[in-house]
Parts: structure tokens; sequence; C-alpha cells
């Protein structure tokens, strides 16, 4: 999607128009600021999530493992993650906070 952002913005950059952030963001369902720091920062404009790891990441080897038994379905993923405790819906609901 930010893909799409920076080749509208720059579209605008290349005519000389300033573009209408409000519009875009619009459009592309994000913040009319995101859209604004994008054209700031052209194409520096880094998404810090990508460099942030996963709460499974140190699961990773018991994942892959869990992963080839066999018959193991998308509830039963569910139902270890709920008992691992590394669900957090599943806690809070298990804890009676929901």
């Amino acid at each position: 999607m930010e893909r799409n952002v920076m080749g509208e913005l720059n579209v605008y950059r290349g005519s000389g128009a300033k573009p209408n952030f409000s519009e875009i963001a619009r459009r592309h369902g994000m913040d009319r600021h995101t859209v604004a720091k994008y054209r700031r920062e052209g194409e520096s404009a880094a998404d810090g999530r990508s460099a942030r790891g996963s709460a499974f990441d140190p699961l990773e080897e018991v994942i892959r493992a869990k992963a080839q038994l066999p018959g193991m379905t998308k509830m039963d993923w569910l139902d270890w993650l709920h008992w691992c405790g590394q669900f957090r819906e599943g806690r809070r609901r298990r804890e009676g906070r929901i």
C-alpha cells in the first residue's frame, strides 16, 4: 500500500503540484499525517514495524515441530497458544477479564 502512496506522491512531485493529503489518505486508508510524512521523507520513509521481531520468534522451533504432528488443526493451534499464554486474548478470556 505504501508503494501506491509513494508512487502517487512522486507524480505530484514531478508535476510540481501540492497534493491533497486528506484525499490521498482516504483513498489509501491511512492518516493524512502519514501521507505528509511520506511526502517529506520521500523514499527514505521507513516502516518501523518491519524491524521488530514477533512475539512468536522464541517459539519458532516448537511451532515448526507442532506443525509436523499429524492431525494438527487450527483450533488445536489456538488451544495450544492459549495454554502457553502466548495469545493475550486467550489468557484474558481464561482469567475471566473479558
